[in-house]
């Protein structure tokens, strides 16, 4: 499509809207994700998302999503708890960067076979950084970017920092 087209090609950040409905329902709080994997991406997307001092009184989810291998069968033994407790501690610095655009801030870490699908539910917008990868990153290694622009059925808000020298 055209907006995945911009989002994946332009140089600035991208806000795809995309109707939720939400003129129709009543007293529906306008529900936002954050995608947060301690990666400097992310870390820009929260500092953009608080620029605007929305000072919105909606739920603001704080997302990091663990790759799982699942029931797999792994030839060594295999604990990710060390990761699991790493992550939240990351995640809920995070979600105290928020405190300043939202009263509802939440944090959350999930396990998943896809990073991608942890993003895309129950939000209105989903806001992620851009790791910048390049055609052969994203042909072999995927994009959850271009994923979460795919598969949500929201808004979605690709957060790019400019490259240097603008």
């Amino acid at each position: 499509s055209v907006s995945e087209f911009v989002a994946t090609h332009a140089t600035c950040s991208v806000l795809v809207v995309r109707p939720t409905g939400l003129r129709k329902m009543h007293r529906h709080d306008l529900r936002i994700a954050i995608a947060y994997d301690g990666s400097i991406p992310s870390q820009s997307a929260i500092d953009e998302f608080n620029k605007f001092e929305w000072r919105v009184h909606a739920p603001i989810d704080i997302v990091t999503a663990l790759p799982t291998v699942g029931n797999v069968e792994l030839p060594i033994p295999f604990d990710s708890s060390d990761s699991l407790a790493a992550a939240k501690r990351a995640n809920d610095l995070a979600a105290q960067r928020m405190q300043s655009s939202s009263n509802q801030v939440n944090g959350f870490v999930r396990e998943a076979y896809h990073v991608g699908d942890t993003l895309v539910r129950r939000s209105d917008l989903v806001v992620l950084g851009d790791t910048g990868k390049g055609l052969l990153g994203r042909l072999f290694l995927g994009s959850v970017s271009r994923f979460v622009l795919t598969h949500a059925g929201c808004s979605v808000w690709v957060v790019r920092r400019p490259p240097p020298g603008q």
